[in-house]
């Protein structure tokens, strides 16, 4: 695989970055879980001592960043939330750049062999922040306080909690798109099957539903349209009747029409009265029948009175009806999507569990020959659960190196030891 650095220089105004990487092929790799953050701060004192600073605050320089940009590249990321731990890489460093007053940095964790951080690091990187990891510090003053740093070799970055950072306002975070593919597992055939189910089930119950209530607002519409209508013509017909009942008040007054049941000053405040019944009940009059009848008395004030209390009544009835009708309607659906709801996060927790069970990794054998050394150093492999890497250090001290990378290795690819 062909590799090359690349360099980028950019100014603007009030900001300048700089920018390496390594040009590596980022096509999608089962191995490979992105990220990037803000790694340091450039020429601002930390906010507090980190590690080996004799407890002094330190600040790196510009152009101590500037030098040891480059050294970044190619440098393993390690993680513990409490702190540093450069012997467990858990991904590569494979771009950084100086963004104003911060380098920023990017890579790659190895997400198929390291399953469990990968989930971690997913679920809580708004906590986490990074810190720097270098070697051959140099200072114009070391016992100033920040520690100005003028020149360093960058060896890694660390991964862990903010608050145990040197700089608390380092940030770590992840590209999705890719994350999602890596570290979580595709939906069962038959759990997909189901959703699709449940939506088709949702989708057919939503529908009639939401049809009726549109019909039943349409016929609220209606029936208020109604009521404007009577209210209208009682508008339109109290012109008239109010002439009318004039017209008696004045042959009244005159001694004109005064019979008390035939007379003219009866029939026309029948007349007004009748006017005003008709157009209460939403009807426009247009026949006065009780001018042929035989002579009656009639209670005109009464009759309208109790058309218009009928006609608000029934009104009334049909609109409270039609409401009762829409909440019912309302709350079914209701009850129906909150079923389907429970349902589908029944699955989805399901699916997700699944999803964390397939990628954890399976429990490997140790190889024979590591089974010998650590038959001779006193070590027997459990039958559930890890192993204690301090007791296996001390079980190894009277081993070679080699011997002893040999069954560290051999226990960590079992998944015996992180």
């Amino acid at each position: 695989m062909a590799e090359s650095t690349q360099e980028m220089r950019v100014s603007l105004p009030g900001m300048s970055m700089q920018a390496r990487s390594l040009d590596i092929p980022t096509s999608k790799h089962p191995n490979k879980m992105p990220f990037s953050g803000v790694l340091t701060k450039i020429d601002e004192p930390s906010d507090a001592a980190p590690e080996g600073s004799k407890g002094k605050r330190v600040m790196l320089t510009m152009e101590a960043a500037r030098q040891a940009l480059d050294s970044l590249l190619g440098m393993g990321v390690n993680y513990n939330p409490e702190g540093h731990n450069p012997q467990e890489k858990i991904g590569v460093i494979m771009g950084s750049e100086i963004v104003g007053n911060e380098i920023h940095v990017n890579g790659f964790i190895y997400a198929a062999d390291f399953p469990e951080v990968a989930i971690e690091l997913k679920a809580n990187k708004d906590k986490l922040g990074f810190s720097f990891e270098a070697r051959d510090l140099m200072t114009t003053d070391v016992n100033a306080d920040p520690v100005p740093i003028c020149e360093c070799i960058f060896t890694g970055a660390a991964i862990l909690l903010k608050e145990k950072a040197a700089y608390k306002t380092t940030s770590l975070s992840a590209k999705a798109a890719e994350q999602e593919g890596i570290i979580s597992m595709p939906l069962d055939k038959d759990v997909e099957k189901k959703f699709d189910e449940i939506a088709a089930s949702v989708a057919a119950a939503v529908k009639p539903l939401a049809d009726a209530i549109a019909a039943q607002a349409e016929q609220l519409k209606k029936l208020e349209d109604e009521k404007v209508e009577a209210a209208n013509h009682l508008a339109k017909v109290e012109q008239h009747a109010s002439e009318l009942e004039k017209a008696a008040d004045h042959m009244d007054a005159a001694g004109i029409g005064g019979d008390p049941d035939r007379g003219h000053v009866k029939v026309l405040r029948d007349m007004a009265g009748d006017l005003r019944a008709n157009a209460a009940q939403g009807r426009l009059p247009a026949v006065f029948n009780r001018f042929y009848a035989a002579a009656e008395k009639v209670d005109v004030d009464g009759k309208v009175k109790e058309a218009v209390a009928k006609t608000s009544a029934e009104f009334t009835a049909k609109i409270d009806e039609v409401k009762a009708a829409a909440e019912k309607s309302e709350k079914d659906l209701k009850d129906k999507l909150a079923s389907a709801e429970t349902v589908i996060a029944d699955f989805t927790k399901k699916a997700e569990a699944t999803a964390a069970d397939a990628v954890k990794p399976e429990r490997k054998t140790v190889d024979t020959s590591s089974m010998t050394l650590m038959a001779k150093a006193g070590l027997a492999v459990p039958a559930e659960g890890k192993m204690d890497i301090n007791k296996i250090n001390e079980a190894l001290k009277g081993m070679t190196i080699d011997q002893r990378f040999q069954v560290k290795a051999s226990l960590h690819q079992a998944g015996l030891i992180d």
